[in-house]
């Protein structure tokens, strides 16, 4: 197990590198360790550059724990999410910490095309079964690095057909649905996207 002072490194790292995106936190909290995690910070930011009352959700710490890729021996990152101001803090930063949790078990770091099944998330009206990692959307490249280290991971929310369609035909086919379709992301009670017959 890492010691408390690498944690606090890497904290402070996504810390300020979001906070120089978004401002100071709106939601923050510190969760204890988990049998395969370190403890783990979460936060929430303010986020109406994106898109009016939206909000970025993100780990923060969870870089400290380099896990091990399937090109690359060690791989650090911190998952984000966006959310309109239907979704909570504490629902949608639970989540990420989920997420982290779900990694750090299977000890291979997250990469482009994963998909998280979470079942369903007590959303009213929402269909999200789970998450698919890519980069961050909305946001330029640069703030996918933080400090040239860690990978910002966007787990976009998906429903449960979606994470069948990416299994069965793989993430190229469905990113290029949602370029094609630009389906509002940050909406966590959208509909499907409309997926072709396979």
């Amino acid at each position: 197990m890492m010691d408390h002072s690498s944690y606090e490194q890497y904290r402070t790292l996504a810390m300020d590198h979001y906070s120089r995106w978004f401002g100071p936190p709106i939601a923050l909290r510190k969760v204890p360790n988990h049998e395969d995690r370190p403890e783990l910070s979460l936060a929430s930011f303010e986020a109406n550059e994106v898109v009016s009352g939206c909000r970025l959700h993100t780990t923060l710490g969870f870089g400290a724990q380099g896990l091990p890729g399937r090109n690359k021996p060690r791989i650090r990152h911190e998952f984000a999410t966006f959310a309109d101001d239907s979704v909570s803090s504490e629902l949608a930063t639970g989540l990420m910490c989920a997420l982290a949790d779900l990694v750090a078990i299977q000890h291979l770091a997250a990469i482009k095309g994963d998909i998280f099944a979470t079942g369903p998330i007590d959303l009213p009206r929402s269909a999200i079964e789970g998450f698919f990692a890519y980069a961050p959307v909305y946001l330029p490249d640069e703030f996918q690095v933080i400090q040239d280290e860690i990978v910002v991971v966007y787990m976009i929310p998906i429903t449960d057909s979606e994470g069948k369609f990416v299994r069965d035909v793989g993430h190229e086919a469905f990113v290029d649905l949602l370029v094609e379709q630009d389906p509002p992301l940050w909406d966590w009670s959208r509909p499907d996207l409309e997926l072709p017959d396979l």
